[in-house]
């Protein structure tokens, strides 16, 4: 008899311990009506008290960090725990960017990725618009949170509005990217090859010399080299900006000269060709014997 009695008082107590347990885990629920969302990017002074996530958080010291990061016991924010409120009480979704950092610098058209998070607590995410430099940018649905932006110059501020299924929302702090200029080194232009004949006989016979002058400038470099070419065969070469060649005749038929000119940058450019014909003396020959039979 006496151990059912003790039996039925054990019960008694673990029951008791139970409920009690149970009233003081609904007790710990406080009071958050008073407090503000939490916002990405926002500035909080020691003892400011913020609501995220249904959780309540009180600042230790100045921060800008994410309590439900931060609340451990030697980090900015105390856990006040877990929120009041009605069971039809919509909590708006909670929105936070990942990458880039804030302040970051890119050049003019690069490919910008940009992340972000929104979750929501006790529903689910309808769709994020993004803004840029106040005017919407994109709008993603539920199952997206980056976004691929070609950069443009000058500064910029992003911010994302987060919507959940109830249609209630909430706005990020700002993304601030610096934009600097693409360098516009213009291309480099090639050197003006400039070829002519300064002196040649009336007629080219074999054995006959031919001067040629050779010169080459460029606007936005130096000359490096000369090159002359004669029937597409490398014939002389010089580092100067200028030169003469003498050339003799050693084969007739026409000879096509043409001169390129290279510049600090490597660039070639190539002169109009000057042709130069060797001919026979045959002709001068058969003229003179002509003239003596004659006689």
């Amino acid at each position: 008899m006496k151990n059912r009695i003790k039996l039925k008082t054990a019960i008694n107590v673990s029951v008791s311990s139970l409920l009690l347990m149970a009233s003081s885990a609904q007790s710990s629920a406080i009071d958050c009506s008073a407090f503000e969302q939490w916002v990405d990017g926002g500035t909080y002074s020691a003892g400011k008290k913020v609501a995220t996530q249904n959780k309540g958080f009180e600042a230790k010291w100045w921060n800008q960090t994410n309590p439900t990061l931060k609340s451990g016991p030697w980090q900015e924010w105390k856990n006040l725990g877990e929120c009041q409120r009605d069971t039809d009480e919509n909590t708006p979704p909670t929105v936070s960017w990942i990458s880039p950092e804030n302040n970051s610098s890119f050049t003019e058209n690069d490919s910008v990725v940009i992340s972000f998070s929104a979750q929501d607590s006790d529903g689910s995410i309808d769709r994020s618009e993004v803004f840029l430099d106040g005017n919407l940018l994109s709008t993603l649905s539920s199952s997206s949170s980056q976004l691929t932006w070609t950069a443009l110059k000058g500064p910029h501020s992003f911010t994302v509005k987060t919507y959940d299924d109830k249609q209630a929302f909430t706005t990020s702090g700002s993304l601030n990217l610096i934009i600097t200029e693409k360098d516009t080194t213009p291309d480099n232009k090639a050197p003006l090859a400039q070829l002519s004949i300064s002196t040649q006989p009336s007629e080219v016979h074999i054995g006959d010399e031919v001067i040629f002058s050779l010169s080459a400038t460029d606007s936005d470099g130096t000359i490096t080299g000369l090159e002359l070419f004669a029937n597409n065969q490398s014939l002389f070469t010089s580092t100067n900006s200028s030169a003469n060649f003498t050339w003799q005749a050693s084969e007739i038929g026409q000879v096509e000269f043409v001169l390129k000119a290279t510049d600090n940058d490597n660039s070639v450019g190539t002169s109009t060709s000057a042709f130069v014909n060797v001919v026979t003396m045959m002709s001068k020959r058969s003229g003179f014997i002509t003239s003596c039979m004659a006689q």
